[in-house]
Formats: C-alpha cells, sequence, structure tokens
C-alpha cells in the first residue's frame, strides 16, 4: 500500500527519469501492464519469480536498471540486490501492483511524467490501439477489468457531444459534504471515505458498473442493486455542483439489502456502527459485481468471508481486487521451532490501542505504526498445543502477519477493552 498520495517524486526517481525519459521506456511498459500505478499489474505472478530463491510469495521487484526480480519479504533478496549494485539499481517496480518503488527512500513514488510516457510506450506497442479497447467485457477479460484505461468509443462521443456538459477543471472538483438523513453520520463518513478512492472512482466512473446491463441482467429488476446506488452516489458527487449531497436511494436499497442479510435493526433511522456499515456495504458491492451469493455480515469478517465460499483467488470482484488481503497466523513451538502456518482472507484489521506511557507526567499518544506493531508482536499462549514435530502438548507462540496487503485496507480500532469493557479514549494520531 502506497503512502504517497500521486505527486511525490524522489531525487533518485527524478534522476533516472530524466535519463530514461529521453531513450524511451520500454523497460519499464514490458514491466508494469496496461494500467496506472494503483491495481494488480501482473497477469501471472507465475511467471515473476524471484531471481535468487524463486519465491512467488509476498511482494517482489522487479529492477528498472536490469530487469532483475527480487523478492522483499524475509529473504530480503531486493535490498541486497540494491546493496551489491548501488544506487543505479534503486528504482524498481512492484511486479503485483505496478508501482515505482525507491530503495533508498524505502517508499513508493509517483510521478506524472513517467505515468504519461509509459501510456504512450503502450500505445506504440500495440500499435497505436487505445489502452483499454481491445476488450471492454469484464467477464471476457476479468484480470484487466479494473485496470484498463476507459477510453470513450465513437458511438461515445457522440453522446458525450449530444448530452454531455462541460466541467470546469477545479481542486475542488469532488469534494462534497452528505446531507444528514436523521443519524445517517457513520454512513456519510465511510462514503466519504470511498469516493475518494482513486480505484473506486476509475471502476465506477469507468463505466465498469452499468446500470442498464445490470437491471438486464438481475432475476427481479425491483431488486436493490448497491452497486448501481454506488454508481449514482459518484455521478453525482463529481457531477460539479457544490450543493451538498442527498444519498437516499442509496440509504434505502441499503436498507433492503442489510435487513435481508443481518436482520431489521440495520434498516432503521438510529444511528449505527460504522465498521458494521462498512462491513455490509462491502458485501452488497460483491454480490453487485460478482453475482455471488451474499456474503454473511458482522465483526467477524475474516471468517464470514470464508464461509461465503468465495475464496480470494476465485474472485475478481471490484471488492476482492481493492479490500481483500490476506492475514497470516503462525504458531511456533517454544521447544523445536516448529512453525505451523494458517491464512485467511481479510478486508479489515482490528488494532488494539496500546497502554499509556507516562511522558513527564502527561499521557503519550498512540500510533498506527504502534498499533501495528503490537498486532504483529509474539503472543505466548496460556495454553499448550499439540507440535506436529514432536508430537506432543508445547508452549507455543502466536505471532500475526499481514501476508498480502490489498491496494486499501481498512483499520479497525477497537473501541473497547475485553476486561473491562472501558471505552478507549487515548488519542490515536495517524
Amino acid at each position: 500500500m502506497s503512502t504517497n498520495k500521486r505527486g511525490r517524486c524522489c531525487v533518485h526517481l527524478e534522476a533516472w527519469r530524466d535519463r530514461k525519459l529521453k531513450t524511451g521506456l520500454s523497460a519499464v511498459a514490458a514491466c508494469i501492464r496496461k494500467c496506472r500505478f494503483t491495481l494488480p499489474a501482473v497477469s501471472s505472478p507465475a511467471i515473476m519469480r524471484c531471481s535468487l530463491c524463486g519465491t512467488t510469495a509476498g511482494r517482489r521487484m522487479a529492477c528498472l536498471k536490469c530487469g532483475t526480480v527480487t523478492c522483499t519479504d524475509r529473504k530480503k533478496h531486493t535490498k541486497a540486490h540494491k546493496t551489491c549494485h548501488g544506487d543505479a539499481h534503486a528504482i524498481a517496480v512492484d511486479v503485483d501492483r505496478g508501482e515505482l518503488y525507491c530503495m533508498v527512500c524505502k517508499d513508493y513514488m509517483y510521478d506524472a511524467q513517467i505515468d504519461r510516457a509509459v501510456l504512450g510506450q503502450q500505445l506504440l506497442d500495440e500499435g497505436g490501439q487505445p489502452v483499454g479497447m481491445q476488450k471492454r467485457h469484464k467477464r471476457e477479460d476479468p484480470e484487466g477489468a479494473l485496470t484498463h484505461t476507459w477510453v470513450p468509443t465513437t458511438s461515445d462521443l457522440k453522446d458525450i457531444d449530444k448530452r454531455g456538459q462541460a466541467v470546469a477543471h477545479s481542486p475542488t472538483l469532488g469534494l462534497r459534504g452528505m446531507s444528514n438523513l436523521g443519524n445517517t453520520c457513520f454512513m456519510s463518513c465511510v462514503l466519504q471515505a470511498m469516493v475518494r478512492l482513486t480505484p473506486l472512482q476509475e471502476y465506477f466512473l469507468g463505466d465498469r458498473h452499468s446500470r442498464h446491463s445490470c437491471r438486464d441482467r438481475r432475476a427481479d429488476p425491483s431488486t436493490p442493486c448497491l452497486g448501481c446506488e454506488m454508481r449514482g452516489v459518484f455521478d453525482e458527487v463529481f457531477a460539479g455542483s457544490p450543493a451538498p449531497v442527498s444519498p437516499l436511494r442509496f440509504l434505502a436499497a441499503w436498507w433492503r439489502i442489510a435487513a435481508s442479510q443481518a436482520g431489521d435493526h440495520l434498516a432503521c433511522y438510529e444511528q449505527q456502527d460504522a465498521h458494521e456499515f462498512y462491513l455490509s456495504a462491502i458485501a452488497a458491492l460483491h454480490c453487485a459485481d460478482a453475482q455471488e451469493p451474499p456474503l454473511a455480515n458482522g465483526h467477524a469478517a475474516n471468517g464470514d468471508w470464508k464461509r461465503s465460499g468465495v475464496a480470494e483467488a476465485d474472485c475478481r470482484c471490484v471488492v476482492h481486487r481493492i479490500f481483500t488481503g490476506s492475514l497470516r497466523s503462525d504458531l511456533i513451538c517454544r521447544k523445536c521451532g516448529h512453525t505451523s502456518s494458517a491464512f485467511d482472507p481479510c478486508v479489515d484489521v482490528s488494532l488494539n490501542i496500546l497502554p499509556p506511557k507516562e511522558k513527564d507526567g502527561k499521557e503519550s499518544a498512540s500510533s498506527l505504526i504502534g498499533c501495528l506493531r503490537q498486532f504483529t508482536r509474539p503472543e505466548p499462549l496460556q495454553q499448550r498445543i499439540r507440535c506436529q514435530r514432536c508430537d506432543c502438548p508445547r508452549d507455543c507462540v502466536k505471532q500475526m502477519s499481514i501476508q498480502r496487503l490489498p491496494p486499501v485496507l481498512c483499520f479497525h480500532i477497537k473501541r473497547f477493552e475485553h476486561s473491562s469493557s472501558r471505552q478507549a479514549s487515548r488519542k490515536v494520531s495517524w
């Protein structure tokens, strides 16, 4: 997950860009699929193995100087490659998501000139055919359904000339308030976060979810579709008007869907939990795009997604591609060191707030990094677990980690302590 928001470019990337823009970017275009630097970028991870250990697991980086693919996990072959060859090999591309990474700054980088140059090179490599127009049928090309840049057809251009209205460019475009429809601030805060996500903008504003085809596909056209209503929210937010948005149709559709999935307690004019709404909303969006059975709703999100029968490798819907990652749970025997691992898909990660530390008589603030360190910290188990190698119960240590990071990850900060059910009031800095 990149910490860069489309704009930061370090001196190392600038130096590489100034050299490569003069000689062409064929090497970058070969590494990066026809997409923007936001979503999974390589169609078959099996062809992108670490050149040193052969693994395809975890994050892998392709050096843009020599093309060497290395892994970034425990063996840290990417770091070793840069250390061996110097700063000339500091810029790499994440083969899973197509994002540029600087190994000196240890951060993802973005440069608009490189983005435009890569897309232009890809146009030339494709014989001038517009990117994204080779196939626009999502079911026939599931790998590229979210990655291709939308290019209007001749028919689209005619419709735009006939019905379209010019929207003046403004840095505030899309910054719209949302009307409170009666204790709906829980919904407004989640919707405001979603409409700012570039992958969702490209999906809904790029006509990936067509209301007409969705209505024709549904067995009962009167059945609400949250994907269609979310498309309406995006259209209204980016229509150019400064007036607040009133997501009444979205709320009504969510009520009907939530009542059928989780019970009538959500379908009412009462304040609800924003996290519960988020889980319910993405479950409904999954159904709208994947046409699969509804996902179970509730706070145990990981188990619900597993019980739904939709494995992350099998579903290419917008929700799984943007929000779904994988958690790893390791049980380590304290006697022989044997490790038993389990993997679970996740759409959020629940974090505990760190205990306060006294500093100069004042309570220090918790941070997201600190919460993540606590989440991944080894935890001794009180009960003995049977070790497969020792073939007897042993003292074990449990350690959680994020096996696969999605493009967008939701962190759920636990608001209550299990011991005393006391609301956590410590400040969390981001």
